[in-house]
């Protein structure tokens, strides 16, 4: 072997080793921005957006967005659903209260569709069909 052989081992050895050290690092970690001023008319961060608060506008982490409806369709699979678990004419902002209540979901409350009502909702139908879902103020509508 000849030291034209050795230099381009060497050099592969070394990408090796950078490499490997490399990908021992952990993930980095990104500063925690919730708090400090924006302005609405620029981009926020990634995972962040710009509210109003008294006295400006400050980074709040970025709301759920809304992903659809799952297997429902549309909102009127919604209802549908709901009323059979106990609540009358889609009242979806009751169903997520009951549900925060009852279980260990932590839904928003305001009568908006999120992912996580959607799951939520669908826990519910499956535990309805188990017999195992008990109706808000424990009876069923008339």
């Amino acid at each position: 072997m000849t030291s034209d052989d050795i230099f381009p081992l060497a050099l592969l050895g070394a990408g090796v080793l950078m490499l490997s050290k490399a990908s021992k690092r952990g993930p980095r970690k990104l500063k925690d921005r919730k708090g400090e001023e924006c302005n609405p008319n620029d981009s926020a961060p990634y995972g962040y957006e710009c509210g109003q608060v008294a006295g400006g506008w400050e980074l709040k982490e970025e709301r759920e967005r809304y992903l659809g409806f799952g297997h429902y369709n549309n909102r009127a699979g919604i209802d549908a659903a709901l009323e059979s678990l106990g609540y009358p004419g889609g009242n979806l902002q009751g169903f997520q209260i009951y549900m925060s209540m009852i279980s260990d979901w932590d839904l928003r409350t305001d009568g908006l569709i999120g992912q996580d009502t959607i799951t939520a909702l669908e826990e519910a139908e499956e535990a309805l069909a188990r017999g195992e879902w008990v109706p808000p103020r424990g009876e069923w509508p008339q």
